[in-house]
């Protein structure tokens, strides 16, 4: 494709490739139905701003994760509440995947943990860090 052309080259789902004139960057495809760019090349991720890690520790059970996306959630015993729990933490305390398997078919979890209060993708979240497993 020329990249003097004005308008992209489109294909039979009125989608087109890169063109320079349209002002998008390098790397994402054209739209050609909405006039919007999408695909584009993934970005550095944003590291969290760390707000707080409390030296408290906390007991709850894992509530629900997923094996696929690596992530999941702990009930806080104290109030309730939900934590984030991410699985490269939960490897750290000795839990494997077939251990959290068997939280689906029943088996309770139950956790001690520290706190961490940062600002990720989300906005404001918490993360549970330094898991232990309670037998």
């Amino acid at each position: 494709m020329s990249m003097q052309n004005s308008q992209p080259q489109q294909d039979s789902f009125g989608m087109g490739q890169y063109d320079s004139s349209m002002g998008y960057e390098q790397g994402m495809e054209y739209d050609s139905l909405y006039g919007q760019g999408f695909n584009q090349i993934p970005r550095e991720k944003k590291k969290p701003i760390i707000l707080d890690e409390s030296k408290d520790r906390y007991l709850g059970r894992l509530k629900f994760f997923d094996e696929n996306k690596k992530y999941g959630f702990i009930v806080m015993d104290d109030d309730g509440s939900d934590i984030f729990v991410h699985f490269d933490d939960l490897i750290k305390a000795g839990i494997n995947k077939e251990l959290l398997r068997t939280a689906r078919m029943g088996n309770l979890i139950r956790l001690s943990f520290g706190c961490m209060a940062y600002i990720g993708k989300y906005n404001r979240s918490r993360k549970a860090i330094d898991i232990q497993l309670l037998a």
